[in-house]
């Protein structure tokens, strides 16, 4: 345009004899065409972008793809402007050299664009799997960003934490006091996303909002004329603080609210409003579009819900290659997780959090489209599932990630339950080799460096095989069974001198025995279906030798996550009460093997293996039960494997008796017992001795009375053997109760000991202990839980002094003291009157080594017990020496024989 004006102005003439006569006419007639030929190219265009792609890339990657080879925004920005120039040189700046110069720049000029636009669309068009892959790689670049968006915000509230801890003013996850109030802030009319929180700003506003609140405290109240007695004063006993109630990133439904005031009482309406005030100007948050989850995650979850229904269409009308190329997209999404993940990790419990929803999407699509593909396609759907599988384990194996590998394996069971309950049964051939292929050889192959990682393997491989065998079982289809077992490759690994396959046939004889649980389980639950099963209960029982039958149930029993446990609670009722009872039928299924094939059993069953024995022999009788529904299977009975165990388990005893023997009592031990002693003493709520005056070594007024305890206890408290839970703290506190006992008994029968028992109400016991004035008695309750409540003495059902009590005191029954039938009795005692209460250790005898424990008033002893018991046993000895420092004064107790008003 620039140029125009200034050859308006100086008027040149560029070829004469060719010039327009008139150069307006023209300019306006280019203006014209060229905006008919912008505005037809880019509706061509536009309609282009909208149909780009067919199934199954039928996403808005595509016209992403599209739009930036187009160049579509430079296109209309750059065709507009000439349009523009275009016009106003044609209405007001004509010339033949303008016409020259808008030829060139504004009709000639978009045009090449335009054609350049279509030429990259053509080149776009006829080469489909460079348009697959750019289509693929602009998904797979959201994905990343979606992750990438995940990781900030996970970091983002890392640190939010870390700001805003639960003890602080401001906290995230702080819990509501008891009786404390809640006043909601910032709630929200619709829904919203918490895109950013002003920390500094945050505090500042906390700070002012609970400088408002009123400060815990006690509350004055208004008093009565003339009324000068003290009253019981409340409290304000909650300090006030702010909580967040969500992180960076959420969320937030209407009605829900973003920080909650936590105060002793409801604050004012107007501190309601000034709190809301300043905490909205330390968040930002913006509108949500969609329903659930943030605008990209919706866009990328509704580009691969485009992707599922192509390919699902593209299943339906049978075409195969569509289909393939829509599963190829989903392996190369699935390595796109896998490689910005980059996990590489033995713990296959690890779950996929890192993934974020996009995994969980892509995972339901994949099962859904092979599904639909086996139903519809048959054996062409079976087996590009079955590939498709084979290639995602591989994918995942190679990222390091086993978590996703164990969830592409199970990918298999799938297909051959769908293979089994097509309309017309599918053959299982293709399924069955490729997991062969993979678990044989291509696990082997990755895994012949790596011990830990081959032992992980072949667990995923028997555990797919098994849910395979298992989806036949539960189809009751034993074609599809005997079809599939061989390629189990049983006969091979359970008779091999192979340290590799030999270290696999425990896991496949594993497998197999919760197989024949789960068929002895699901007979049990319908026994109309019970002829059914006996195919499989057959073939089972005769699969796993007898050399493998007894570590077989040891793995099954103890396997950290064997997916047979989730066998069992898939069957039960929802919002039913149920009783596992899988574990069981393990046992019942090991001995029926046993019987049939033999079991080779330890010859030295301590520890664990005697466990182990013991829970077998429990199985005998649900055993019998599960034979009841197999009569083949019950000709030969249990009566021979039985009576093994049996002796087994003896064995077992009078090996583990003669190790616990053989060894020494461990100091070690028995030095723990001594310290706990004193411990379990002190913590003992019913040790009347601890509420007197007391001391050690002092002289007694008269001859002292001695409790002891001489008991045999198990020996395994003062030895250490593997798998024995013999725990002395345990044993320490049986002794500390005991000698408490003995004390109180002493302790009640001099306080009892010619004292005349008056009858009293709760009035009349109460007006006693009001007198009292310059110090509080010792007050005991005997067989009377009610009265030690109604006198507020000690809390009825531990005994105890209660939390805010008026007198101290101990509530106790005297059944178990050895004490002459007591009637409910209060015991008030002056503490100022009271002697002191003397006890010292006493040992029973001066043989072995005793354990004078001063501070506690008891002495202790473990030793070796000579003579011949039925269970190894060690003696325990402890001993107390109680008395009196001074005579009881008669005063100084008074006793109430409390009447039924009370008691």
């Amino acid at each position: 345009m620039s140029c125009a004006i200034i050859l308006r102005v100086l008027g040149p003439t560029v070829l004469p004899e060719w010039a327009p006569k008139d150069p307006t006419e023209v300019l306006g007639l280019a203006w014209q065409v060229q905006t008919s030929i912008a505005a037809i190219a880019f509706a061509g265009l536009a309609l282009i972008i909208q149909l780009a792609g067919t199934p199954p890339i039928a996403i808005s990657s595509s016209r992403e793809v599209l739009f930036r080879l187009t160049l579509f925004r430079g296109l209309l920005l750059y065709a507009g402007a000439t349009n523009v120039a275009l016009g106003v040189v044609a209405t007001w700046i004509g010339g033949a050299a303008g016409v020259l110069i808008c030829f060139i720049f504004c009709f000639v000029a978009t045009v090449v664009f335009i054609g350049f636009s279509y030429f990259r669309v053509a080149a776009y068009f006829l080469n489909a799997e460079g348009a697959r892959a750019a289509a693929l790689t602009v998904l797979r670049d959201k994905i990343g960003g979606g992750l990438h968006e995940l990781r900030l915000m996970s970091m983002a509230n890392a640190r939010l934490d870390e700001m805003f801890p639960t003890a602080s003013p401001v906290a995230r996850y702080a819990q509501t006091p008891v009786g404390a109030h809640e006043t909601p802030l910032l709630e929200l009319d619709d829904d919203k996303y918490l895109d950013d929180l002003d920390s500094a700003g945050l505090k500042s506003a906390a700070v002012e909002i609970l400088r408002l609140v009123p400060p815990p405290g006690f509350k004055a109240s208004m008093p009565h004329p003339g009324d000068s007695a003290p009253q019981e004063a409340a409290m304000n006993a909650v300090d006030p603080f702010l909580r967040i109630e969500c992180g960076l990133g959420a969320r937030v439904v209407a009605g829900d609210r973003l920080f909650t005031l936590v105060t002793a009482e409801p604050v004012s309406a107007a501190l309601t409003k000034r709190a809301a005030a300043l905490l909205r100007r330390c968040v930002d948050i913006r509108p949500a579009a969609g329903s659930g989850g943030s605008d990209a995650e919706n866009a990328i979850k509704d580009e691969l819900i485009t992707l599922k229904d192509s390919m699902l269409v593209a299943a339906g009308t049978g075409v195969t290659g569509a289909l393939a190329k829509g599963l190829d997209a989903h392996e190369a999404l699935f390595s796109a997780l896998l490689s910005a993940a980059g996990n590489r990790d033995l713990d296959v419990g690890l779950r996929f959090r890192s993934y974020g929803p996009h995994w969980q999407w892509l995972q339901i699509n994949i099962r859904e489209i092979t599904e639909v593909a086996i139903r519809t396609l048959g054996s062409r759907g079976l087996t590009l599932a079955a590939d498709h599988s084979y290639s995602l384990c591989r994918t995942a194996l190679k990222a390091g990630d086993l978590s996703a590998l164990r969830d592409f394996l199970w990918l298999y069971p799938t297909h051959v339950r769908c293979a089994i309950e097509a309309r017309d049964p599918l053959p299982l051939d293709y399924v069955a080799v490729s997991m062969q292929n993979l678990t044989s050889l291509y696990f082997r192959a990755v895994s012949s460096d790596d011990a830990e990682l081959g032992e992980v393997l072949r667990e995923f491989a028997a555990e797919t095989f098994g849910e395979s065998l298992k989806a036949c079982i539960d189809a009751r289809d034993p074609k599809a069974f005997d079809k599939l077992l061989p390629y189990f490759e049983t006969s091979r690994t359970f008779f091999t001198t192979s340290a590799e396959r030999r270290a696999a046939s425990d896991g496949k004889a594993t497998v197999l025995l919760a197989l024949l649980a789960w068929t002895f389980l699901s007979a049990k639950r319908s026994d109309s279906d019970a002829s059914r099963l006996v195919h499989f209960a057959e073939t089972l029982a005769d699969l796993v030798p007898g050399h493998l039958i007894w570590q077989a149930y040891a793995d099954a029993v103890g396997c950290r996550r064997p997916s047979w446990q989730n066998w069992e609670i898939a069957i039960k009722e929802p919002l039913t009460f149920h009783v596992m009872t899988f574990d069981g039928h393990l046992a019942a299924a090991a001995l029926v093997m046993a019987e049939r094939k033999g079991m080779t059993l330890p010859q030295s069953p301590v520890g664990e293996d005697h466990e182990q024995a013991t829970m077998l022999l429990g199985a005998v009788p649900l055993a019998e039960e599960s034979l009841r529904h197999f009569p083949s299977l019950a000709r030969p009975g249990l009566s021979a494997v039985t009576e093994r165990l049996t002796r087994l388990v003896e064995t077992g005893k009078a090996a583990q008796r003669d190790e616990i023997l053989r060894k020494p009592l461990e100091q070690v031990r028995i030095q723990k017992f001594v310290e706990a002693v004193p411990r379990s003493l002190q913590e003992n709520p019913f040790r009347l001795a601890d509420l007197l005056p007391h001391v050690t070594g002092a002289p007694m007024q008269e001859e002292p009375r001695n409790y002891s305890i001489n008991t045999l206890v198990p020996r395994q408290y003062f030895v250490t053997l593997p798998g024995h839970m013999f725990e002395p703290a345990e044993l320490a506190t049986d002794v500390a109760n005991g000698m408490a006992a003995g004390e109180n008994r002493f302790i009640l029968e001099s306080l009892l000991a010619g004292r005349v028992s008056k009858a009293a109400d709760e009035d009349q016991v109460r007006q006693v202990l009001q007198g009292f004035a310059d110090h509080k008695p010792l007050v005991l309750i005997l067989n009377s839980w009610q009265a030690a409540l109604a006198l507020d003495v000690a809390d009825p059902v531990t005994g105890t002094t209660s939390a805010s009590p008026k007198y101290s005191g101990l509530s106790l029954t005297t059944d178990d003291l050895g004490l002459e039938q007591v009637p409910p009795t209060c015991i008030v005692c002056d503490t100022a009157l009271l002697p002191l209460l003397v006890r010292d250790p006493f040992p029973l005898d001066n043989e072995g080594t005793w354990h004078m424990l001063e501070a506690a008033g008891i002495a202790v002893s473990i030793r070796d017990y000579a003579e011949h018991t039925q269970e190894p046993t060690a003696q325990l000895m402890a001993g107390v020496s109680l008395g009196w420092a001074a005579e009881m004064p008669s005063e100084a107790v008074q006793v109430f024989h409390l009447s039924s008003a009370v008691s």
